[in-house]
């Protein structure tokens, strides 16, 4: 037995025609859809996104029609809407006659029209002929103006001819029913007096599609697990319309839904020993919600957050609006979002082995879509909750390299400020050392870099210090200016000496002169006596100007 026999859940992908024997829960609507086919001309296959039309086609409806045991017709299914319809329909006819043997393989395609072709066809095999043509909503998205009226015409030539031995099925999402109005000039009683809108599945419909599948692999669902399963995916709707009257809501599953919890609780049970399908597995999985609400972020989450952001770029073009799907190819993906193609590609393939997207060949191009148009209200709140994370994620950088920046300015100043700057310090404590000390730094900075170090004594003692100039540790200004700076700190009379002594005449006089004019008569007398230490000419024509400019000093009004 290979594989995907053993796999009784397909999951998101549509059932395909050799999978019937898995496909539960639609015989009603099979059995109603069949006899509305067989009994005219046209047929409207009509439902929401996600409620299986198909799956229901092609794993319940074709394999009837074709069974010897059920009608034992001829089918063809075309579901190609990107190509060019007519050339390529009437190639999917031909080959589906070839493929049932009733056409030579090496035949050629007779008729130029699409009709003529049905014509040449209907001579071979038992009618009617019944054509399928399904998600009819992509054709009026993807053909052009002049394409799409040339098959629409040609079509409706099929409808018209009651002659010609073939019944046509038209399935599209009911949201698209009124593209359907290009066909009502000329078929203005025909169109919709035959369709069929198919419903999400009932509650007997659910438990068969569920239980079924696994039956056959001799699998059972403990009870309590099945009744936990059918209350949470029959009460979905009521979840996501909370404030909806209970009236107005149906309680009904949608296939989607049923199929990714399902094929979840497979994969967490399949080797149990006693073939069991277990209810504390579904709890520990987070029930229904918790699988559906984690199914997306399951398969994009290994991606990296260059892969993501590729992602999140290519997810803006393939849902497109109305939460439609829309198909690229890689190369036209990537010319459209600007990456480079081979990325692009990656990115397409690992979502097409994730069975998020869904590929095609078509002529000598491969193109990507959605595996199912569900995927776009997930797919989207994926993608704005990425774009709100790489927003934040923006921001924060931002904000981190505009601090780094500050902190790198505020490093260096410390650096530079504690490499530049010099202080002093004196021991607040008489005894422990009188020295005034010379230090590296500025005393009240961070010194990150412990940069602050000892650097030599001076020859200034604390006695040499005027008392209320006492300090424990002093910013030095400019090393350059030690030594004036360490007079600055020394009584007046002092001051002026060593002024004097150490060359700053200027500083010296200044000093000497401001002291002799004010009104402390003590003060102004010692100061006088060491004006003539500074033994410059300069002295002698400084206090002429003084005693020109200002109030006689104390020494010459008592003389």
């Amino acid at each position: 037995m290979t594989k995907p026999a053993l796999e009784p859940y397909p999951g998101l992908r549509p059932y395909r025609e050799d999978e019937q024997d898995k496909f539960f829960g639609r015989d009603a609507d099979k059995h109603v859809l069949v006899d509305k086919i067989l009994n005219n001309r046209l047929t409207l296959l009509f439902a929401a996104s996600g409620v299986g039309k198909s799956s229901l086609l092609q794993a319940s409806i074709i394999p009837y029609l074709k069974a010897e045991q059920g009608e034992n017709l001829s089918v063809v299914y075309y579901i190609d809407w990107v190509s060019e319809p007519i050339h390529y329909l009437r190639q999917a006819i031909w080959l589906a006659l070839q493929t049932e043997g009733l056409l030579a393989a090496d035949s050629e395609i007779q008729g130029s029209t699409l009709g003529e072709a049905l014509e040449f066809c209907s001579l071979f095999v038992r009618h009617p002929l019944v054509l399928i043509l399904d998600q009819f909503e992509e054709f009026f998205r993807y053909q052009v103006p002049q394409q799409r009226q040339a098959f629409i015409s040609q079509l409706i030539s099929v409808i018209t001819n009651t002659q010609l031995p073939v019944s046509l099925v038209i399935s599209m999402r009911e949201d698209f029913a009124l593209e359907l109005n290009t066909f009502k000039p000329r078929l203005p009683t025909i169109l919709f007096e035959n369709f069929y809108r198919l419903e999400k599945l009932g509650r007997a419909a659910t438990e068969q599609a569920i239980v079924q599948p696994v039956a056959r692999l001799g699998f059972a669902y403990e009870p309590a697990l099945l009744s936990a399963l059918l209350n949470d995916l029959l009460s979905r709707e009521l979840d996501r319309n909370p404030h909806a009257p209970v009236a107005e809501l149906r309680m009904n599953a949608e296939p989607p839904y049923l199929q990714i919890v399902c094929a979840h609780l497979w994969q967490l049970n399949q080797a149990d020993p006693e073939k069991k399908l277990r209810l504390n597995t579904y709890e520990q999985a987070g029930r229904a919600k918790g699988i559906l609400e984690n199914y997306i972020k399951g398969i994009l989450q290994p991606l990296s957050r260059l892969e993501k952001d590729l992602a999140s770029q290519a997810l803006d073009h393939l849902v497109g609006q109305r939460g439609v799907k829309k198909a690229y190819t890689a190369n036209a993906l990537a010319s459209t979002l600007q990456e480079k193609e081979a990325d692009v590609q990656k990115l397409l393939e690992a979502l097409e082995q994730a069975r998020i997207l869904r590929k095609q060949q078509r002529d000598e191009e491969t193109w990507y879509e959605l595996y199912h148009d569900m995927f776009s209200s997930s797919l989207e709140a994926w993608n704005l909750a990425w774009k709100e994370q790489m927003r934040r994620r923006r921001f924060f950088k931002g904000a981190f390299l505009g601090l780094s920046a500050l902190a790198t300015v505020v490093v260096s100043w410390d650096f530079y400020i504690n490499y530049t700057s010099y202080h002093l310090r004196l021991s607040p404590q008489a005894g422990i050392s009188d020295r005034v000390e010379l230090w590296q730094g500025k005393f009240n900075s961070w010194d990150l870099f412990q940069q602050q170090r000892y650097l030599a004594e001076t020859d200034f003692e604390r006695s040499h210090i005027e008392p209320d100039k006492q300090f424990a540790e002093k910013q030095l200004a400019d090393i350059n200016d030690l030594r004036r700076e360490l007079i600055n700190f020394q009584l007046i009379e002092e001051r002026v000496s060593n002024y004097a002594e150490s060359g700053f005449f200027d500083y010296a006089l200044d000093l000497a002169i401001k002291t002799i004019f004010h009104s402390n008569e003590t003060l102004s007398n010692r100061a006088y006596d060491k004006l003539f230490d500074i033994k410059i000419v300069k002295t002698l024509k400084r206090l002429k100007e003084e005693l020109d400019t200002t109030e006689k000093p104390f020494f010459i009004r008592h003389s």
